[in-house]
């Protein structure tokens, strides 16, 4: 829809024509307009509404009748009470947990309106929801949140807002915040007291900044009340809104009214036609810059930097995330420490989630101390001291990779660094030899992931596999995301707590491995059934365990490997092909690289990419095609093996080509390696 075809449907809407050029004069105040963010802006990105939330758990603890009539009645408060003391305390908390989590920002890049907000407002910002999506959406501009700040807490919000901060204010706490969430009646009343605080710095919010309401429901909510307040006794305030216009003409004219009685000017849109509100914001918006390949060797900006996101939500581990946490906190005297002290390793398996452990500490760390100094290197296909001071250089923006040009620049900013995949260059002796001077230096410590052990450089802090309620729990997070490309077919979703066979094939068969859940949960839209499923994994793995080699060192994961290239392989040979491709780019294949491999696809290079995105095999990050390492290396193993058979003329082998020998063009990679590795 084009720019006069949006303003055509909009302006003869209720006083649309006189509130956009208004809304518009505001924005380019100054101060601008101050977001304060609802649900409604979540929804299109797979969370439900807080009223849809209370519903389904309502059902399943026995009280929808009395909650619909609660909730009809626009009461929320008492909704939320009933259904929170007909649950239990544990079981509401955990659903709130996994259905406000991370899983749905997993995969692709976020846009609409939540991406388009960045755009709009450098400032503060207001919401009432749990999850994390403005953090993402933020983190992904660039831009992420100088502070993030609990309702609970919000008295420290006090001196941003009048600074104009960088800050998000989240009036009823966070998804990962258990103790200061606002949920049931009483809670709402104490926060909401007159004497609280935060009625105080919402009255002062409302006087001193004009706000456009987004997603929001705008109905009895206590925040709606203070806002009614506010505007009886100024009412020379303007706020703005996004707001659907009623159907009905009556209604119309009492939302209009009841709008107009709280100091805001509405810009309508058409019944039902939410998807609007993206477009309507983009009316306002500059242009956004051009992508850019994603930096993964850099300073964190904060706990919500966009490198610390776990891509599909995080469960368990809580003992290995506070192991890193006491290491991170620690008092020690760091310039005397010897660097066999200084260096911790979190240590495990290929995909048992050493990366997702530490990047929860860090983040947990970065939230606690916002102002800590701590960078980020990912050191896969490093290889020597070579590659990790090339790396080490991008991290501390050094122009040139000479290593006393690298250690002068960490000596000059020094801190905590991270080491993502250190592994890649634990077998050359000089970069073993380069780490032990770099933990010399004053005031620097090393936190790693790897799949070695560090002997004499560190001490190692290891990872097993998860447990197994964390392990049903993500493997139930994944299979119920729904791939809007893909609705049919997709079989019922799983329920915590429902069936021993979803037990027994996490625990016997996947063996608790976290990418196995995550690789194999994710081909629930393929199949009609868990059964169907676990029917397929378990003959790869018969078929696996009749080759001639390796059956005495199969794994979950390499089973489940070899399942997601047939599952890739029935949906596209170019989505194989791809995968091949995006194995060369250690970094992340740009935007720019795969328009230029991917040239043969024609039109369908767009579904082989969202193909690999919806199977996990691959996330977009800031337009770019990310592929995570035992991926990266299974692929390339393959394709070396059909490649290898070709050389040597040998018949190409089913059992061991796999679905590759179909699909993959091994032409493609030479090439490709030379050019664009």
């Amino acid at each position: 829809m084009t720019r006069d075809d949006l303003l055509a449907l909009l302006e003869p809407l209720g006083e649309n024509k006189t509130n956009l050029p208004r809304l518009r004069a505001q924005m380019q105040t100054p101060l601008g307009v101050l977001p304060f963010v609802g649900a409604g802006l979540s929804v299109p990105l797979g969370y439900p509404g807080w009223g849809v939330f209370l519903l389904e758990q309502a059902r399943r603890a026995g009280v929808e009748a009395q909650t619909r009539a609660l909730l009809d009645a626009g009461d929320y408060e008492q909704a939320g009470e009933a259904v929170f003391d007909a649950s239990g305390h544990r079981a509401f908390l955990d659903a709130i947990e996994t259905t406000f989590g991370d899983a749905p920002l997993a995969s692709e890049r976020l846009d609409g309106a939540a991406a388009i907000l960045p755009r709009l407002a450098p400032g503060p910002v207001i919401t009432t929801n749990f999850d994390h999506v403005l953090e993402r959406a933020y983190a992904q501009a660039g831009a992420s949140f100088e502070r993030v700040v609990w309702g609970a807490k919000a008295s420290s919000a006090h001196a941003a807002l009048a600074q104009d901060k960088h800050f998000l204010l989240k009036l009823h706490g966070d998804v990962d915040e258990l103790d200061d969430r606002v949920l049931t009646r009483a809670e709402y009343a104490a926060y909401y007291a007159p004497d609280a605080r935060l009625p105080k710095i919402l009255r002062q919010l409302f006087i001193a900044r004009s706000v456009l309401f987004l997603g929001c429901s705008l109905a009895q909510d206590r925040w709606v009340q203070l806002l009614h307040e506010v505007a009886q006794a100024n009412p020379a305030l303007r706020h703005f809104a996004l707001v659907e216009r009623p159907a009905n003409d009556a209604e119309y004219f009492a939302r209009r009214h009841f709008l107009s009685e709280h100091g805001i000017s509405p810009i309508w849109f058409p019944p039902t036609r939410f998807d609007l509100i993206a477009a309507i914001l983009d009316l306002f918006a500059p242009p956004a810059p051009p992508p850019t390949l994603a930096r993964h060797n850099r300073q964190l900006t904060g706990g919500d930097d966009s490198l610390l996101a776990h891509a599909t939500g995080f469960f368990g581990r809580t003992h290995e995330v506070e192991s890193v946490l006491q290491f991170l906190n620690s008092a020690e005297a760091y310039a005397a420490v010897t660097p066999a002290r200084r260096i911790v390793s979190v240590w495990g398996a290929p995909g048992t989630g050493k990366s997702q452990v530490c990047k929860e500490a860090l983040r947990q760390f970065l939230r606690a101390q916002p102002d800590a100094r701590v960078y980020y290197v990912e050191l896969v296909d490093a290889r020597d001291a070579a590659g990790l001071f090339t790396r080490l250089a991008e991290a501390f923006d050094v122009p040139q990779a000479t290593p006393s040009q690298v250690f002068a620049a960490i000596a000059a900013q020094p801190g905590l660094i991270y080491l993502d995949n250190l592994e890649d260059i634990l077998r050359d002796d000089a970069a073993r030899d380069a780490l032990t001077q770099l933990v010399a230096l004053p005031r620097v410590r090393v936190l790693a992931s790897s799949r070695e052990h560090l002997e004499r450089l560190g001490r190692d802090l290891p990872i097993q596999e998860l447990d197994r309620e964390s392990a049903v729990t993500l493997f139930v997070s994944e299979w119920n995301k729904r791939a809007p490309d893909k609705p049919l077919p997709h079989p019922a979703p799983l329920l915590l707590g429902e069936g021993e066979e979803l037990r027994e094939f996490v625990d016997q068969e996947l063996d608790c491995h976290a990418l196995s859940i995550v690789l194999v949960a994710a081909q629930a839209f393929q199949v009609t059934s868990l059964s169907e499923l676990r029917a397929r994994w378990k003959n790869e793995a018969m078929r696996l365990a009749q080759l001639a080699r390796g059956r005495d060192k199969l794994s979950s994961l390499d089973i489940s490997l070899a399942r997601s290239l047939e599952a890739v392989a029935s949906e596209s040979p170019e989505a194989v092909t791809l995968w091949g491709l995006g194995a060369l780019f250690p970094d992340g294949m740009s935007l720019a690289a795969f328009d230029a491999v991917t040239q043969s696809f024609a039109d369908r290079k767009y579904d082989a990419r969202k193909t690999l995105v919806r199977l996990s095999v691959a996330r977009l990050e800031n337009e770019t095609l990310q592929i995570l390492a035992p991926l990266r290396q299974f692929i390339l193993a393959q394709a070396r093996v059909i490649a290898s058979r070709k050389a040597t003329k040998q018949s190409p082998n089913p059992e061991s080509a796999i679905a590759l020998s179909r699909s993959f063009d091994l032409a493609l990679l030479p090439a490709m390696t030379g050019e664009l590795n």
